[in-house]
C-alpha cells in the first residue's frame, strides 16, 4: 500500500472488499502519530517533607513526590529539586509555595535555569500574610529550554529564622513543568 509523507498508509486500489483492513490500518497509523504528536513532556511535583528554608536566602525546592512526569525528566532520589527537559522547546513553568504560619518578613518564589540563571519575569516577592500558613504562588513564564537543561522552583523568605514548608495536601509547595511547543 502506498504511504504519506507523515507514514501514513492507504489503499492503492478501488476494491472495496478489503475497505475495513484498510480503515483499520488507517487508524492505527492515525493513532500511532497522534500519540507522537499529543504526548507532550508533562510533570506535576510535590514537596512532601519540611524542608526548612533558611532566612534570607533563596533555596531550590526538593520535590520528593511526583503526580505525573510523562518523559522521566525527575528524580525522586537524586537532585530531586531538578526537572530535566528530554525535549527541547517551550515550557510552560506553575508552582506554588505554603510556609508554615509567620507574619513577619517576606515570602519569594522563583524560576532557577540551570543552577545559575533566573528565569526572565520568574520573581515574586510579597509580604507575609499574618499569622497562618501562606505564601506566593510561582510566576508561570514561559521558556525555551534545550534538552538537559534544568529547571527548579527556589524559595525565600526573611521572617528572622529558619521556617518549613507545609507539607498538607490543601497546602503543599508544588511545581509543574509542561512541554507546550517545538522551538
Amino acid at each position: 500500500m502506498p504511504t504519506t509523507s507523515l507514514g501514513i498508509t492507504y489503499p492503492g486500489s478501488t476494491s472495496h472488499a478489503r475497505i475495513w483492513e484498510h480503515l483499520q490500518t488507517l487508524a492505527q497509523d492515525v493513532n500511532t502519530l497522534l500519540l507522537g504528536v499529543n504526548a507532550p513532556a508533562m510533570a506535576m511535583l510535590r514537596c512532601s517533607s519540611g524542608q526548612m528554608i533558611p532566612n534570607n536566602n533563596f533555596v531550590s525546592v526538593n520535590m520528593q513526590s511526583e503526580d505525573l512526569d510523562t518523559a522521566n525528566g525527575h528524580s525522586t532520589s537524586s537532585s530531586t529539586s531538578r526537572y530535566v527537559v528530554q525535549t527541547a522547546g517551550w515550557y510552560r513553568l506553575a508552582g506554588g509555595v505554603t510556609f508554615v504560619g509567620n507574619g513577619t518578613g517576606r515570602r519569594g518564589t522563583r524560576w532557577l535555569k540551570n543552577g545559575t540563571n533566573p528565569v526572565d519575569g520568574g520573581d515574586v516577592l510579597i509580604a507575609a500574610a499574618g499569622t497562618g500558613a501562606g505564601g506566593p504562588p510561582a510566576s508561570s513564564p514561559l521558556v525555551l529550554l534545550q534538552a538537559g537543561d534544568y529547571i527548579e522552583l527556589q524559595v525565600f523568605q526573611d521572617s528572622g529564622s529558619s521556617l518549613a514548608l507545609v507539607t498538607s495536601a490543601a497546602n503543599h509547595t508544588w511545581m509543574s513543568v509542561e512541554w507546550r511547543r517545538a522551538p
